[in-house]
């Protein structure tokens, strides 16, 4: 049970009280983090990992890690790259940051001195890519001090009025010592050159759009770099142009000066010091998963454990239900409830693959079993027209479903959509019906 006196005196008690309050909440893992962290006596959970985090390794060393496997060469490897920050990680951003950072979002902090890609590269020059992908954008961040925004783009007001012309890979940010919001812009454009209409864009918002000779994080030599923030006291949009031009030269893979070493052994970096920490060093890709007595993952060696139940629905009954929910789409209901009913049949998409081989079955295209026009012999079937038939048809489906496949997290979630789809019926019709009455 929570209770209000628990105090936790390490960083791993900081993170277990703050999934326990996140269970209890339902709030952001963030927000748990710096509850958790104050709960221990601390200002936020950036002042506790300062205090708490071992400091066995170099505070600024920070090394960088991916690993690949080229199917096609049948070679594999791991990349690691060795980086020295001006100042520790965690003052340049957090790991709830980090997931809003382009190319660096899929690295996972394994210990206070290393980042790991869960995921398996195709091949030795992407894994080297995804790493100086992810240096670019902490060098962006060391040199600015600018932290990635938690608004999107359509939150900021002069965006709302409009997007800015030919605007491409552009991103949010903040300063977090004055809140100015500010807009990174990387389109494929000469940094030389301001359109018209984007000059025309921060005028009429009374915004700065400034170019930068400084190559873009995003895509050296390809993508142009702008930086655009509002027109207020301080906003200090020369001095921010003038730290991006001190960020040193890109990385880029074509010039790797990172270790590399054949197969997947795992690396352990110095900063790694208890046994959760060195267990965390392994990309989860490597982890082989396992069958247990109700679910099989839908792939034994992936980033994700996902799984499906342990059971298989023969082949016909598949083509049914695929054939039931395509009748539903051709019902009177809105769209939004086919689009809730997307995911459940992208979902039996993967259980199909994963139990029948399509040369059992070659005179059927798998891919449109579940996704797709109903096939010629059920164009003029009316099953799912009205609301009534639309929910029996989904009924259908559910019972379908629990009589092939034992009970499980994955069957009760794809029987959850069903559910919630069932419940839309009739609010959209009901609506469109206010709606027009009240024009």
């Amino acid at each position: 049970m929570l209770t209000d006196d628990v105090r936790p005196k390490t960083l791993d008690g900081i993170k277990q009280l703050a999934k326990r309050i996140k269970r209890r909440e339902g709030c952001p893992h963030h927000v748990a983090l710096e509850r958790a962290a104050q709960a221990a006596g601390f200002s936020n959970y950036k002042h506790a990992y300062k205090q708490l985090a071992p400091q066995t390794a170099n505070p600024l060393q920070l090394y960088l890690t991916v690993y690949w496997e080229d199917q096609k060469e049948r070679t594999a490897g791991r990349e690691t790259l060795t980086i020295t920050l001006s100042r520790p990680l965690p003052e340049i951003c957090l790991p709830p940051e980090m997931r809003k950072v382009r190319h660096l979002g899929h690295f996972r902090l394994a210990a206070q001195d290393h980042l790991v890609l869960d995921a398996i590269c195709y091949n030795q020059y992407d894994a080297r890519d995804r790493i100086c992908g992810a240096v670019r954008y902490l060098r962006f961040m060391e040199a600015t001090n600018l932290r990635p925004s938690g608004k999107r783009l359509r939150q900021i007001p002069a965006w709302a009025q409009g997007p800015l012309p030919q605007a491409d890979h552009t991103t949010c940010w903040v300063d977090p010592d004055t809140g100015q919001d500010v807009i990174l812009d990387e389109p494929y454009l000469d940094e030389s050159i301001l359109h018209e209409g984007r000059i025309q864009w921060a005028q009429d918002r009374n915004w700065h759009l400034r170019a930068s000779a400084t190559p873009s994080p995003y895509f050296p030599g390809r993508s142009s770099l702008y930086v655009a923030t509002p027109v207020t006291p301080g906003t200090g949009i020369d001095s921010l142009l003038l730290r991006i031009a001190c960020m040193p030269d890109p990385v880029v893979a074509d010039s790797w000066t990172g270790n590399s070493v054949k197969g997947h052994e795992v690396f352990v970096s110095p900063g790694a010091v208890s046994d959760q920490d060195k267990k965390r060093a392994k990309a989860k890709a490597l982890i082989i998963r396992q069958a247990t007595r109700t679910t099989v993952p839908l792939k034994t060696r992936s980033a994700v454990d996902r799984r499906k139940p342990n059971g298989v629905m023969p082949f016909s009954d598949h083509r049914a239900l695929g054939s039931a929910l395509k009748r539903v789409e051709t019902s009177d209901e809105d769209w939004f409830l086919t689009v809730g009913l997307s995911a459940f049949q992208f979902e039996m998409q993967d259980w199909l693959f994963k139990e029948h081989s399509e040369s059992d079955h070659p005179d059927v295209d798998f891919l449109k079993v579940y996704l797709g026009l109903l096939d010629g012999q059920d164009q003029h079937d009316k099953a799912g027209q009205s609301q009534e038939n639309v929910r029996q048809t989904l009924e259908w489906c559910a019972a379908l479903l629990k009589r092939h496949y034992p009970d499980c997290a994955p069957l009760r979630r794809q029987l959850k959509r069903l559910s919630m789809s069932s419940d839309r019926v009739g609010q959209s019709s009901g609506d469109r019906r206010e709606a027009s009455a009240a024009t």
